[in-house]
C-alpha cells in the first residue's frame, strides 16, 4: 500500500520536530533554547564501558551546589542571556519516543512550527521539584500543559487553523542531570505519569498539543506505526530535523541502543 504524501509528510514533520516542542517556545513558559554543539566530548573516553545512568552519577561524587535550586534557576532563565552556556557540549535529550538528540539536532528542529502562536494562552504548571535519592546530580519535576487552540499552527507542511479545542494535558515527569562543571549533561522530557487524566489521549507535552489541534499521532513507546514513520522520515528527509541523532553524532557516554519509539532492552 502506498501512503499519501500528505500522511508521510505529516508524520515525519511531527516526529522530527518533537524535541523542540517538549520545552515551550515562549519566555513565559520557561522555554530553553540551545547553542553551539561539540558532538562528542573527548573527556568521556571511559563512558562506553559503563551504563549510561551509572556514568551520569560521575563516579559517585556529589555536587557542591543545590541541584533543585539550580534547575529552577535554569527554567526561570527561559530564553534569556546566558542560558546557552548552561548546557554541556555533549548534552543529550531523550523523551519516551524521541532521542537521543544532540544540541545540534535540537537547533535544526527549532523554528519549524510555532506552538505559542497556535496556543497563545499556553500554561505550563510545574511542581514537585526533588533531587534523585539515587543520583545527587539529578533533579526531577512534574509538568502539566493547558491551553486553547485559538491561533494558527504554522508548519513547513501547511497551516492548521484554530479549532477552539481546549488542551488539558496529562501530568508528565521531566528531569535534568547536572555535571561537575555545573552544566546540563542530560535532560529527559515528557514522560506521562497518569495517561487517563486530561483530554489528550494520554499524550504529554507536544504530542498533547498535536492531539489538540487535530493531529492524531501515536505517542507511545513500541508503536510500530510510530517507529516506521520515524525511520521513513529520516530516509525521505535526511537534511531535515530528526527523531534521533545520527550514530556518529551521539556522545559516547550514551550507551543505550534504543532509538526514538523503540523499546528499551528488557521491555516487551
Amino acid at each position: 500500500m502506498k501512503l499519501p504524501n500528505s500522511v508521510i509528510n505529516l508524520c515525519a514533520f511531527a516526529l522530527i520536530t518533537l524535541a523542540n516542542a517538549f520545552a515551550p517556545p515562549c519566555q513565559r513558559c520557561s522555554f530553553y533554547r540551545t547553542g553551539h554543539i561539540r558532538a562528542i566530548d573527548s573527556s568521556t573516553e571511559d563512558a562506553p564501558t559503563i551504563n549510561t545512568f551509572e556514568y551520569l552519577k560521575f563516579k559517585g561524587t556529589t555536587p557542591d551546589f543545590d541541584v533543585v535550586q539550580k534547575t529552577k534557576e535554569l527554567l526561570d532563565m527561559g530564553t534569556g542571556p546566558g542560558v546557552q552556556a548552561m548546557y554541556a557540549d555533549d548534552y543529550v535529550l531523550r523523551g519516551p519516543v524521541i532521542g537521543p538528540l544532540t544540541r545540534k539536532d535540537l537547533l535544526q528542529a527549532q523554528g519549524e512550527f510555532e506552538i505559542d502562536s497556535a496556543i497563545p494562552d499556553l500554561k505550563i504548571t510545574r511542581w514537585g521539584f526533588t533531587a534523585d535519592p539515587t543520583n545527587p546530580w539529578r533533579c526531577f519535576w512534574f509538568e502539566k500543559w493547558t491551553g486553547t487552540h485559538t491561533g494558527t499552527l504554522k508548519t513547513a507542511q501547511g497551516n492548521y487553523e484554530p479549532t477552539g479545542n481546549y488542551m488539558d494535558g496529562v501530568p508528565a515527569v521531566f528531569s535534568v542531570v547536572w555535571n561537575p562543571e555545573g552544566k546540563v549533561q542530560y535532560r529527559s522530557v515528557g514522560y506521562p505519569v497518569e495517561r487517563h487524566e486530561g483530554n489528550t489521549d494520554g499524550k504529554a507535552a507536544v504530542f498533547g498539543v498535536f492531539h489538540t489541534v487535530g493531529l492524531k499521532i501515536p505517542g507511545h513507546p513500541g508503536s510500530r506505526l510510530l517507529r516506521f514513520f520515524q525511520r521513513l522520515g529520516h530516509k525521505m528527509n535526511p537534511k531535515s530535523g530528526r527523531s534521533w541523532s545520527r550514530e556518529e553524532d551521539i556522545p559516547t557516554w550514551w550507551t543505550s541502543k534504543s532509538r526514538g519509539a523503540d523499546l528499551s532492552k528488557g521491555e516487551k
